[in-house]
């Protein structure tokens, strides 16, 4: 007969037992629950990658995201939903799948496709930069079933699944558009022989300089029209070009972009090849609002650049304020690109005395560093009408239509990059002195003190330079007489 000890014994090991039963189930329940909510996860490319996706339209039922990579950037691991896709640029990328699978392809500007969902991380490996735009299903009723295809693969090592449908649709070989890349290779002997050259596509020279044939734009479609596009140091600046003739370059202030001049490009296009563009960040281009290299020596950079790529010979240069120091800084380095340039409300103040130099950059120091504040909150209003009222006035934000002040909203991004490079453009007398191009400046009669006097001082260290005085005014910005520029224009051919 067992004793109470024994029976005791043998209950508390029976009971051990239930309870490390009970603790295996527990734990599996717990690991299959963890491995469930794993691979229930979402990784929204909006919320994992925000400096390269960005929502450009969400309803109940889709939700369309622009995609934005340039070479050598990556994106991390994200969710691709079901949807479409259309794929704005010729690129080269690598895919890498959750399971770690690699997978390199081309994808060609203009090509449509349907698109599964799907896991993976993605970097550009070309030298263009990479940008589609895609629109996701929330309604699966919405979702149109399309064929799948194979994703070409140009180069993979280890040798890839292919995945269906084709993340990234490409025509067969037989139907690509060949991409023209700065780097392309001279054919081989045994290629069958190539088509004569195209006239429009040969090279030419730019006093004296051989220019390298250019690529052809792109084509954007903005909420205002189609406007073309073209990749430039990195970024990708938009542009509109009208007419036929010399060529002639606007180049808009802070807060503007290419539509600043609208009003005054059909009347120069009657009889110059007019060219009107978007500075880095601001409307259509991308900015996430973080970039650090806004500066007046990069844009002027991006200007030269991009005057060599229209391939049209030494341009007439039309700039207001923050445009008019480009112009001027271009005139300097890159004489042979500049044909003429007009001076709207110049903006150097290295002209000033010194005492009033320095108040006048400690003040723009000080007014960026108070706008950068709502700028980072995404208070906008606040922010512009700040700089606006600093810049032309008080009370003048409130005096804008509501189109101007949308207009300028669209470029918050751009003026928070202008405030980390708070310096002025750098451009002295003696600078001006070196400048031999025709020179026209156009200030307000009633400009402020310092206005008045960086466009006197400017205006008699530039050999030559004719002035245009605008009755009534302050400032004129791109509010200036089209009829008066082409007239100025016309002389200089």
């Amino acid at each position: 007969m067992a004793t109470h000890s024994e029976i005791t014994l043998g209950q508390l090991m029976l009971m051990g037992l239930q309870q490390t039963f009970k603790a295996v189930r527990w734990l599996c329940l717990l690991l299959n629950l963890s491995l469930a909510a794993k691979a229930q996860v979402s990784l929204d490319p909006i919320q994992v990658d925000p400096q390269h996706f960005k929502v450009e339209y969400e309803d109940a039922h889709i939700r369309v995201l622009r995609f934005h990579l340039l070479p050598g950037e990556k994106s991390p691991m994200h969710d691709q939903a079901a949807g479409s896709r259309v794929t704005l640029t010729n690129a080269k990328v690598r895919l890498t799948f959750e399971d770690g699978t690699l997978q390199e392809a081309v994808s060609i500007a203009g090509a449509a496709s349907h698109m599964d969902a799907m896991r993976h991380a993605v970097e550009n490996i070309g030298d263009t930069i990479f940008e589609t735009v895609s629109t996701e299903f929330k309604d699966q009723g919405y979702l149109a079933q399309a064929p799948s295809g194979d994703l070409p693969v140009v180069s993979t090592k280890p040798p890839p699944v292919i995945r269906t449908p084709a993340p990234y649709n490409v025509p067969p070989p037989s139907e690509q558009v060949p991409t023209r890349t700065p780097q392309s290779q001279p054919a081989a002997a045994n290629q069958p022989q190539q088509a004569p050259p195209n006239p429009s596509r040969q090279t030419r020279s730019v006093e004296g300089q051989t220019a390298a044939s250019s690529p052809a734009p792109l084509q954007r479609e903005t909420a205002d029209g189609i406007v073309k596009a073209i990749s430039i140091n990195g970024t990708e600046l938009a542009y509109i070009d009208r007419g036929q003739g010399p060529l002639v370059v606007l180049l808009h202030d802070t807060l503007g972009d290419y539509r600043s001049w609208l009003n005054s490009v059909e009347t120069l296009a009657q009889h110059f090849r007019v060219v009107s563009y978007s500075r880095r960040y601001h409307y259509p281009n991308y900015s996430i609002g973080k970039e650090r290299d806004y500066t007046f020596q990069q844009n002027a950079k991006d200007l030269t650049d991009f005057i060599r790529t229209l391939n049209a010979g030494p341009a007439h240069l039309v700039g207001a304020a923050y445009g008019s120091s480009l112009a001027a800084l271009a005139a300097l380095k890159n004489p042979e690109l500049v044909r003429s340039m007009v001076l709207i409300d110049p903006e150097f103040v290295d002209f000033l005395p010194p005492a009033r130099a320095e108040v006048a950059r400690a003040t723009r120091q000080e007014i960026y560093r108070i706008i950068r504040k709502p700028l980072n909150k995404g208070q906008t209003d606040a922010a512009i009408q700040i700089f606006v009222d600093w810049g032309k006035g008080s009370g003048t934000w409130e005096h804008f239509t509501a189109e101007t002040r949308s207009q300028y909203k669209q470029n918050a991004n751009a003026l928070k990059a202008q405030t980390y490079d708070a310096p002025s453009a750098a451009f002295s007398c003696s600078d001006a002195h070196n400048i031999k191009v025709p020179t026209l400046l156009i200030a307000g009669k009633i400009a402020p003190p310092n206005a008045h006097d960086i466009e006197t001082v400017l205006g008699s260290c530039i050999a030559n330079a004719q002035k245009l005085l605008v009755p009534n005014r302050e400032y004129v910005g791109h509010g200036v007489d089209a009829i008066a520029l082409a007239d100025f224009l016309a002389k200089q051919r």
